[in-house]
């Protein structure tokens, strides 16, 4: 009770590293082909798209709470007889922190799979509600209509589901709210992240 099933977690976490991976890669590729003054955007192109499509399985993970809540709707009487047994307590607390540790796992993967490629392309202020919209318009996708990454090809299904969202006000402003969360904790960690980069520029020898 309260713990996904080992295969769901662990294939859920692969799909979140995937985009940290990609981001890396791209970072370091498009950095070293600046230097030399010819970027190959017919490979990195196709790959920033292959990283978008995998983006949301980062947030998606902070949705498996439902499953936590699901367990407490269908038995109540474990919260009530946690105050008065040990281990139903124990077994609450592991169940309330394999989930902090499971969502956060997913945010971490999150700021990681953006930051390297913020910091190469730099884009602007505006551009930025649209982006994190996209995102958590792809996680609805995921988990209500159930699209998969790479079926990201699937055009025309993907942009009838998208158009069907969005044509529904109260699910519209659901999808702003979340797209405005993810933006608010990534603009704190590109904000600690600046505060690291600045500390270790002063700590480091001139």
């Amino acid at each position: 009770m309260f713990v996904r099933p080992l295969h769901s977690v662990v294939w859920n976490l692969f799909l979140a590293v995937i985009p940290v991976i990609l981001s890396l890669i791209i970072f370091a590729g498009v950095r070293r082909q600046r230097r030399s003054g010819h970027v190959q955007w017919l490979l990195w192109g196709p790959m920033l798209i292959v990283w978008l499509a995998f983006l949301p399985n980062t947030c998606y993970l902070i949705t498996e709470w439902r499953h936590y809540l699901d367990d407490l709707l269908r038995s109540p009487n474990t919260y009530f007889q946690s105050r008065h047994s040990h281990s139903e307590m124990l077994q609450l607390m592991l169940g309330s922190a394999f989930y902090i540790c499971y969502s956060g796992s997913g945010l971490i993967c999150f700021y990681l799979s953006i930051y390297p490629l913020d910091m190469l392309f730099n884009p602007p202020w505006y551009v930025r509600p649209f982006f994190f919209f996209l995102i958590s318009l792809g996680v609805y996708l995921g988990l209500v209509d159930r699209f998969n990454s790479w079926q990201v090809f699937h055009l025309r299904a993907i942009v009838h589901a998208a158009h069907q969202a969005v044509e529904r006000p109260v699910l519209l402003l659901i999808m702003s709210g979340f797209s405005l969360v993810l933006w608010f904790f990534y603009s704190l960690f590109g904000l600690t992240m600046e505060g690291v980069r600045s500390r270790y520029r002063k700590l480091r020898p001139a």
